[in-house]
This record gives C-alpha cells, sequence and structure tokens, in this order.
C-alpha cells in the first residue's frame, strides 16, 4: 500500500472524527466519561468505515451522501440525549457543511491549478495534497464557528 492511500484513509478517519465531534459537541455530549468517549471513538470509526466504503464504489456519492445523514442521525438517536429536532438539523447540517466544503476547495483549487477536478479527485499530486489539507482546515473553522455562535 502506497502512502498517498493510506494518506486518504488517514484523512478520512481524521475527518469523521472532526465531524462526529461537530455533531456531539452541538448536541450537548459529555465527552468527559469513559464509556462516553468510547461511544464517541467508535461513532467516529463507524463512520470512516462507511465513508471509505462508499468511496470504494464512487468518486461522487450523489444521492448516496443521504447514507451519511442515515448514519449520523441513527448515532445521534441511539447515544445523543438531545431532542429529535436537534439531532436531526445537526445530521444535516454537518453533511452540508461537508459538502459546502468540499466543493469550494475543490473549484479553488481546480482554479488555481488548472486542474481537472477528475484528476484531483483520482489522482496523487500536489493540488490533491493541498485540497485535503485545505478542506479539513476550513471544516474545522467552520464547525468551531458553527458551535460558538451557537453557544454550544
Amino acid at each position: 500500500m502506497n502512502f498517498w492511500i493510506v494518506f486518504e484513509y488517514l484523512v478520512t478517519f481524521f475527518e469523521s472524527f472532526v465531524t462526529t465531534h461537530f455533531v456531539f459537541a452541538f448536541n450537548r455530549f459529555d465527552f468527559k466519561s469513559k464509556k462516553n468517549k468510547i461511544i464517541f471513538v467508535g461513532a467516529s470509526l463507524g463512520d470512516g468505515i462507511l465513508v471509505n466504503v462508499l468511496n470504494c464504489f464512487t468518486l461522487y456519492e450523489g444521492i448516496l451522501g443521504i447514507i451519511y445523514i442515515l448514519y449520523i442521525f441513527l448515532i445521534t438517536i441511539i447515544f445523543l440525549k438531545s431532542n429529535i429536532g436537534q439531532k436531526l438539523f445537526s445530521s444535516v447540517l454537518c453533511v452540508l457543511v461537508t459538502l459546502f466544503v468540499a466543493s469550494t476547495t475543490a473549484s479553488a483549487i481546480t482554479a488555481v491549478f488548472h486542474d481537472e477536478i477528475t484528476d484531483i479527485y483520482t489522482g496523487f499530486s500536489v493540488s490533491r495534497l493541498i485540497l485535503l489539507l485545505t478542506a479539513q482546515t476550513l471544516q474545522i473553522i467552520i464547525y468551531d464557528a458553527i458551535l460558538k455562535i451557537s453557544d454550544k
């Protein structure tokens, strides 16, 4: 297994931990107990596995992206104590943020590097590396801003 493949998997799992942390924090999850830490890690790993499996079958999920919302919503129903509306809202919001970040960073990188979007998503290049790092950073910034604005 080469560096890029391992790197892609690691980025996906990192993004899953960031996304799960956002959803859990938005729903005021208590991260302190050992049991809750295990729940958080398990939910994050489950999300990462789901994303990696879907990535094996398609370059862009399209309508299959609903599977992410359903997974996250199911996890919130099982493990979080907030109301159902807040659980659904945060489940949809995290996927919308991910889509927004992915599309805007991909558009910016293709404009700067004059690469084809399919080449960036399927190849292993400097532009792909910059895309991944920029997207992860931007996602963290947006999630943090939402949590601060919503006082979570």
